[in-house]
């Protein structure tokens, strides 16, 4: 399981400078490390962690022992309607998405009571949780009903590319 944590790294530390490229805001804490790394080096340590410890090593247990346990490991309508909710009503907004905002708020020193806020107010005003659901709910549809269990990180690993993307440009644009 902690063998996910190398490519769960690397793949959320490559889709967060792609999303830090498509912007114009790369501020760095000093003007000495701006010139050398023209991105957000903290932001990209804060991608790094979240990449390698919960999509890395947490979602192996979440969906392919977890879910099995609670839900079956069919394919069946019954069993993926059930694993897609739970992922999209507990598990992404109450676990997933907030641990990404407690590990940017300890990279960058700040409370956990700004992280709560920072977490709100994506949600609120960004829209964070229907962009989340418009990405995942089909995704783990696909990955529940027809990926292979031992291909469905890797599956989700693909479509986390782009999920990364999107956070990293929502969860930014309050730094």
């Amino acid at each position: 399981m902690f063998l996910q944590w190398i490519p769960g790294a690397f793949k959320a530390s490559a889709a967060d400078l792609i999303a830090q490229a498509s912007t114009s805001q790369t501020v760095v804490a000093t003007k000495n490390l701006q010139k050398l790394f023209p991105f957000n080096i903290k932001r990209n340590l804060a991608f790094i962690c979240y990449g390698g410890f919960y999509q890395g090593c947490c979602q192996e247990y979440i969906y392919n022992v977890l879910f099995t346990s609670l839900f079956g490991a069919g394919s069946a309508f019954k069993n993926v309607a059930m694993k897609v909710s739970c992922d999209c009503l507990l598990v992404c907004p109450l676990v997933g998405l907030p641990i990404a905002y407690l590990i940017k708020a300890a990279v960058f020193r700040h409370s956990v009571g700004e992280a709560y806020s920072r977490y709100m107010t994506d949600i609120k005003e960004n829209k964070l949780l229907k962009r989340c659901w418009s990405i995942w709910a089909p995704a783990q549809c696909l990955s529940f009903a027809f990926v292979p269990t031992h291909l469905r990180i890797s599956f989700m690993a693909c479509v986390s590319f782009f999920w990364i993307i999107i956070l990293s440009s929502i969860s930014s644009e309050q730094n």
